[in-house]
């Protein structure tokens, strides 16, 4: 009996590096994920939390790059889709 695997699933160790739309990743300090990370394309931002593991979130990071992170989802959630 053959194995079925998904084709949806790419499996994230195996997905391309560099991505062609914008992203948004916050890697924390004691983030495993640091060692191999995404690096996004144009308009793409990588935050680091301090004192964070590999759950942080937008609240984790420093005052500065949280209204940063923030402004930047507002900007691309204003943008019609298309």
């Amino acid at each position: 009996m053959p194995i079925r695997r998904p084709r949806s699933r790419l499996g994230f160790g195996r997905a391309p590096r560099v991505s062609p739309v914008p992203l948004l990743f916050i890697y924390g300090d004691n983030d495993p994920a640091r060692a191999e990370p995404f690096h996004p394309g144009a308009d793409g931002h990588v935050y680091l939390a301090p004192d964070a593991n590999h759950l942080a979130r937008i609240a984790d990071l420093t005052p500065a790059d949280r209204a940063t992170a923030t402004a930047t989802l507002e900007r691309w959630a204003a943008q019609p889709r298309g």
